[in-house]
């Protein structure tokens, strides 16, 4: 019998990078008006969304809120590959912050910060209300 020789060993480890979660910050006080939060809420609701869920050990987690637009109290946030499913959880859960009833919606998540400006969904959609 013929032997097969050395076999070879390919380990491949998962890149260490950063991904890029856009998400909307919606809250209700009520009223049928909605609250607008600035900067500072918005990536103060996402840590306390962390400690809801993780405790202190998930708020310390690093987050990191690239870009906001206050108007639609929209934020995009860099987190480390590892952390993106905590992360994603804890925002899904959070019902409610500073005694309002809230809501995070996702709306993308890419793996380059350049993949939020060319957005196929976003493009399509511009291109079908666009006269012929």
């Amino acid at each position: 019998m013929a032997d097969a020789g050395p076999t070879e060993r390919h380990v491949v480890h998962r890149a260490r990078g950063w991904k890029y979660l856009r998400a909307k910050l919606v809250m209700n006080n009520g009223a049928s008006s909605k609250t607008q939060l600035d900067a500072m809420q918005y990536r103060l609701a996402v840590t306390h969304a962390l400690r809801c869920m993780f405790g202190d050990i998930g708020a310390a987690m690093r987050v990191d809120l690239i870009a906001y637009e206050h108007a639609q109290s929209c934020g995009t946030l860099r987190v480390e590959s590892r952390n993106l499913c905590r992360l994603w959880s804890a925002i899904t859960m959070l019902a409610e912050f500073e005694r309002l009833p809230c809501q995070f919606e996702v709306e993308a998540v890419h793996g380059a910060l350049v993949c939020h400006a060319v957005d196929s969904r976003e493009f399509m959609r511009t291109l079908a209300q666009m006269p012929a």
